[in-house]
């Protein structure tokens, strides 16, 4: 025990995949004074994660505790056979989960290859403006959505009887100006009251994909060939 440190009293999890918003929504989280998002404690390898998790949140400063945890975190650094095991669980014990997910498994695998070019995953509001153009191998992008497909299904049945709030990129993170309702609806489902967000982080790739991807044209055709092909803008 702790006795020395303000006790903790609500707890969650932000379960999602890479790519998703999740650094945003834990920057927004982060600027209510009774929350302590941590990031992605469970992104290497632990020896005890159910311990692990438990001092962490023990060591918190804030009532409220929370961290991100991917599907593969658990399948592969925690070498978990049952990643829905461990989630029902930290249901048990108390964690509320929140879901987050991005629809468009076409501009979420794009958004990788724009981090890993830039050898940055995130991009600040005060950074100088940039414009690049990458070029895409459109056989290792569908390979890329395949996976987050994948990931998704799995996402699915580890929730399927497990209570939680549903989070989605586009219609909740995507715009500015929907962020305070998205948090609000977090702070309520956390059982806090309200308190103002901000963020520092920028979106990183275009609204339109021509204006940095070299060879448009040919992913235009190759995807719209695909089951993906829905994933592309409207003409």
């Amino acid at each position: 025990s702790y006795p020395f440190r303000k006790k903790t009293t609500n707890k969650f999890v932000i379960f999602a995949q890479g790519r998703t918003g999740s650094a945003l929504l834990m920057d927004l989280l982060n600027s209510h004074p009774k929350i302590e998002c941590a990031g992605e404690i469970l992104g290497h390898k632990v020896l005890f994660p159910k311990l692990f998790i438990k001092n962490k949140c023990a060591l918190s400063k804030r009532e409220i505790y929370g961290f991100i945890v991917k599907i593969y975190h658990l399948t592969k650094e925690q070498r978990m056979s049952d990643p829905r095991r461990f989630l029902t669980y930290l249901h048990k014990k108390g964690w509320k989960i929140i879901y987050l997910k991005r629809q468009n498994l076409l501009r979420q695998s794009l958004s990788f290859r724009v981090a890993k070019y830039r050898k940055r995953f995130h991009k600040y509001l005060n950074d100088p403006p940039e414009k690049f153009k990458i070029y895409v191998d459109c056989k290792e992008l569908i390979k890329r959505i395949k996976d987050k497909k994948v990931y998704l299904r799995q996402e699915e049945m580890v929730l399927a009887y497990l209570p939680h709030l549903a989070i989605t990129y586009e219609d909740h993170l995507l715009r500015p100006g929907n962020h305070q309702s998205t948090c609000d609806k977090i702070f309520s489902y956390l059982g806090i009251s309200s308190a103002p967000v901000k963020t520092n982080l920028a979106k990183i790739t275009p609204d339109k994909l021509s204006d940095f991807i070299e060879n448009y044209d040919e992913l235009i055709e190759v995807i719209g060939n695909t089951e993906f092909a829905k994933f592309l803008p409207e003409k």
